[in-house]
């Protein structure tokens, strides 16, 4: 678990050392710096015998809007990209409505964390989809894009599954919990290597013919 907290240092780092920052690359950078916050509370909290659940509930919203804000940078059409960046203050007061209708801050969460992460695997998957159509098989492993949404789609897929399993197991085999959490944490390892990948990429344009601007 230590390993996948850590390698969530890696993107910003890899960010900052090429030097290529653009829209989609900060915002993902973003949501990582997100979650080293938050797994640090979650982890000062925990070791002083302090319920540490509700800081998810802070962070999580947090890493949604940035992740929502780096998928819309990629949109290649004009309609798709102001459907991305409309989504992100619905997601928030829809987030904000589900916690205090249906949520224990005090527990695991059983609908705003994974309906968020259901929301972020299906976006993923949409620009993995739509932009390879466009760019072409050739240019995927050369494209932010790709790295980036593929390790969004693999944490929230991941996520979509785990926390409303997470909260059954508290009741009925909290030793189980554990065997979850290291299984999570290795795919959040290999979505953290596949987004410092992408901020590792050349800083490419939009093929032409395309409603989108090119990456500064």
């Amino acid at each position: 678990m230590y390993a996948a907290s850590f390698s969530r240092v890696l993107p910003p780092v890899a960010l900052l050392a090429r030097r290529t920052a653009t829209p989609g690359r900060s915002w993902a950078a973003v949501a990582c710096l997100v979650l080293i916050v938050g797994d640090y509370a979650v982890r000062t909290l925990g070791s002083r015998g302090i319920n540490n659940l509700w800081i998810g509930y802070i962070s999580s919203p947090a890493v949604g809007i940035a992740t929502l804000l780096a998928l819309a940078s990629w949109q290649r059409s004009h309609r798709s990209r102001r459907l991305f960046f409309a989504l992100a203050p619905v997601f928030a007061l829809a987030w904000i409505a589900v916690v205090v209708t249906a949520e224990d801050v005090r527990n695991f969460s059983v609908a705003a964390f994974p309906l968020q992460a259901l929301l972020l695997l299906v976006l993923s998957l949409w620009t993995l989809l739509t932009n390879a159509l466009s760019d072409g098989p050739g240019m995927l492993v050369r494209s932010d894009w790709f790295w980036i949404s593929a390790g969004f789609a693999l944490s929230n897929g991941a996520a979509s599954a785990i926390e409303p399993l997470s909260a059954m197991l508290l009741s009925s085999a909290p030793e189980r919990l554990l065997q979850l959490f290291n299984f999570r944490a290795g795919i959040d390892l290999i979505a953290a290597l596949a987004i410092t990948a992408g901020m590792l990429c050349p800083v490419t344009t939009a093929p032409s013919g395309h409603s989108s601007s090119p990456a500064r």
